[in-house]
């Protein structure tokens, strides 16, 4: 009996002997993996790397101009590369793919800060890769540098396709009309109210949006309440995009639509990313991005006035600064949907000039037609309505903002943004990026040709109800906003382009710190309209609103108090009119998030008239301040 027993206990343990060889075999034989970078330098290149099944995780343009992709490769895989005579490096021999980040420092003292606290694994011309965690990378926005993580799932490397879209932009007389409407007081004023110059009224409470970035809680809850509302209030169908943050938990995005009525499954959206730096209490954000938001909330205002042959989404994104997170997940979950996106025109900073030269840049992906199509209409709506601005198309695999999140997904999208290349923002990521330091005639230029582009792409049906422009009520109201700039080397910007009007509004301003916009119109008048300003330490601007009118606008914004709008009636907008926008109304109801997409479709009750806007808005300021 007993050796009965020792006879299967030799066995057992030759059992297991056997079965923990077999593992280890099988555990030793798994092919290992790699970040490798490949060098792609001819269409053939790219074509190798599609048919060697090479898991992509980015793509990238280098420094001499081939092109860079950043992919897993196991030890077979690299023994094929090196035997196919392919250009590659092993950039981490352990990789953990939802640890890795792309920098873009636009200063190149950036990206040497950065390395001095973790180091790179890969760096060239103004972009680097490290790995590190969600929090540690939270940080080095801080050092001034964009972030963008690494994909989480190979991206596609087919060709996006091209657009039906028209090489050759002619104007457009309803569109001429639209884009005369955009004000520079307009602008002024949708950017203060992001960037914490004065309150504004959230859910019918007065606040101060001193900061938008995505680590805090009140105040980035705040700021997409504030654009909910603004969206809400023209009766667009408004809903949150839920998301998790990996440092910050659930956030949100901020989604609007209005549908094509032609075309409804066709769909083109116009993004910015509402949230900002640095970290602290007080984050104007006034260029990044408050501008871009602006440009956004705009084209809400007017095109939701008109009929498209397609759908129009308003997206404003959080979670840019600490890797684009907030496009990144709304990216994949239309991907999963599999809507018919057929372009985005993504907006980040947009309002900073300071030279002579008013160049915007628009990146698209290298040859890829889709991209190139929707740069080149941008760049020809700015020749074709003559606005003042010097588009230069770029080709480049720019990282450094949402439209980036749509490219991995193969969804065609450019990111416009100004001219980063000769004139970068000095304040940029700090406390002064402040609404004092920024051209506001280059910035309402940019939100023109924004809304032009996004015009002509969504294919504006000529016959749509003309918009309302000119206010009726006059309401004053006791809050005081604080306007105060700090930065004490300011460019100032007098535009006086000539206009033919009638009605001639003068716009003045003497603040000591803020500019008082106090336009008083002359009746038939032909001499041209000027806005001054001339504050101690902020930019003296001169925005030239035109209007073909018999009618006289008054609009005073007073920075004592909140904005005094004082206007009557005027005509209905020529082309040649400037007029000035009616910031909407804002709707008590405070949105309770059910789902991954909230989705509130508009209401049926006509569009609320810009007596209504104002009442609804100011109405609750006024009787608080009793």
């Amino acid at each position: 009996m007993l050796k009965r027993f020792t006879w299967l206990a030799v066995l057992i343990v030759l059992l297991l002997a056997s079965g923990t060889s077999d593992a280890a075999v099988r555990l030793d034989s798994a092919p290992s993996q790699a970040l490798i970078r490949l060098e792609i330098g001819a269409p053939a290149d790219l074509e190798w790397a599609l048919n060697a099944a090479l898991p992509v995780y980015a793509r990238l343009s280098g420094a001499s101009g081939s092109e860079i992709l950043l992919a897993m490769a196991s030890t077979e895989q690299q023994i094929a590369l090196t035997r196919a005579g392919r250009s590659y490096r092993v950039l981490d021999a352990a990789p953990r793919v939802a640890e890795y980040y792309l920098l873009t420092g636009y200063r190149h003292d950036s990206l040497d800060a950065v390395s001095q606290r973790l180091p790179l694994l890969e760096r060239e011309g103004r972009w680097a890769l490290l790995r590190a965690s969600p929090l540690e990378a939270a940080q080095l926005p801080e050092l001034g540098v964009e972030l963008k993580r690494l994909s989480q799932n190979p991206i596609s490397l087919a060709d996006s396709g091209g657009q039906n879209i028209s090489q050759i932009i002619f104007p457009n007389p309803t569109i001429a009309n639209l884009l005369s409407q955009i004000a520079a007081t307009t602008v002024y004023t949708y950017d203060g109210n992001l960037s914490g110059e004065w309150m504004v009224p959230i859910d019918g409470i007065p606040y101060d949006i001193n900061t938008r970035n995505t680590g805090q809680t009140t105040p980035i809850q705040k700021a997409t309440q504030y654009t909910y509302e603004h969206f809400q209030a023209l009766g667009l169908a408004v809903s949150y995009h839920y998301y998790n943050h990996p440092s910050y938990g659930q956030r949100r995005n901020v989604v609007a639509q209005q549908s094509g009525v032609g075309a409804p499954s066709c769909i083109y959206l116009i993004t910015a990313h509402l949230d900002d730096m640095p970290s602290g209490s007080v984050a104007p954000g006034a260029d990044d991005n408050a501008s871009g938001s602006v440009a956004v909330l705009i084209a809400a205002d007017l095109l939701s006035q008109y009929n498209f042959n397609c759908t129009l989404r308003y997206v404003l994104f959080t979670g840019e600064e600490q890797g684009l997170f907030g496009s990144e997940a709304y990216a994949a979950y239309v991907d999963g949907l599999n809507e018919d996106i057929r372009g985005v025109v993504n907006l980040d900073m947009i309002a900073w000039n300071t030279d002579a030269q008013p160049v915007i840049e628009l990146y698209a992906r290298p040859d890829n037609a889709g991209d190139l199509a929707i740069a080149n209409l941008f760049r020809d709506v700015v020749y074709a309505y003559g606005i003042t601005l010097t588009p230069h198309v770029i080709e480049y695999y720019e990282s450094a903002s949402d439209h980036a999140s749509f490219w991995d997904h193969n969804f065609n999208a450019i990111l416009g943004i100004e001219d980063t290349t000769n004139d970068f923002n000095s304040y940029y990521h700090t406390t002064n990026d402040r609404l004092s330091t920024l051209d506001i005639e280059y910035f309402t230029n940019y939100v023109k040709a924004s809304v032009g582009a996004m015009a002509h792409l969504a294919g504006i049906l000529v016959g749509s109800a003309t918009p309302t422009t000119s206010p009726t009520p006059s309401v004053t109201s006791t809050a005081t906003p604080t306007l105060s700039a700090t930065p004490t080397d300011t460019p100032t910007t007098s535009p006086t382009p000539s206009v033919t009007s009638t009605a001639t509004p003068t716009l003045s301003a003497t603040p000591t710190d803020t500019p008082t916009t106090s336009p008083t119109p002359s009746a038939t008048s032909t001499a041209t309209p000027t806005l001054s300003a001339t504050p101690t330490d902020t930019p003296t601007t001169s925005p030239t609103p035109s209007a073909t009118s018999t009618a006289t606008p008054t609009l005073s914004v007073t920075p004592t108090g909140m904005p005094t709008i004082i206007s009557t009636p005027s005509a209905t907008p020529t082309e040649t009119s400037t007029a000035t926008l009616t910031p909407p109304a804002v709707s008590t109801e405070t949105p309770t998030p059910t789902s991954t997409e909230e989705i509130h479709p508009p209401s049926n009750t006509p569009s609320p008239t810009p007596e209504t806007v104002w009442i609804k808005m100011y109405l609750p300021l006024i009787l608080k301040s009793r």
